[in-house]
Parts: structure tokens; sequence; C-alpha cells
């Protein structure tokens, strides 16, 4: 399992590696990762197509 908080690039990328770096990108921000990630880690997900179980997220501390 890997565990990100941010994905970033490094300058200068381009050609394969850079089509590489978008897919992989691309995985870990599609719906089946976020699913697990809400669900599997309690955590809010980046995507909102994600299906998550409202009764696991927090609300918000401020307003």
């Amino acid at each position: 399992m890997a565990w990100l908080d941010t994905i970033n690039f490094v300058k200068g990328l381009e050609g394969r590696k850079l089509e590489a770096a978008q897919i992989f990108a691309n995985y870990f921000i599609g719906k089946q990762v976020q699913t697990r990630v809400s669900q599997e880690l309690s955590m809010v997900p980046v995507s909102k197509d994600a299906n998550q179980d409202a009764s696991q997220v927090s609300s918000f501390p401020f307003h």
C-alpha cells in the first residue's frame, strides 16, 4: 500500500515518464482508490465520485 497526501511531478518531466506519472496520478485520484480511502481509512476522498459512507465522515469543526 502506498500513502500519498500530495501528488507532485518533478520539474522537467517529459515524454513517456510524464505519461507514466499522469497514469499513476489518475489511478490514485480515481473512483476505486478514493472509495477505499473513504471506506477503509475513514478519510474524506478527493473525488466527489467516490462512494463514501457519510456516517464515517466527521464534520469540520469550523463553519
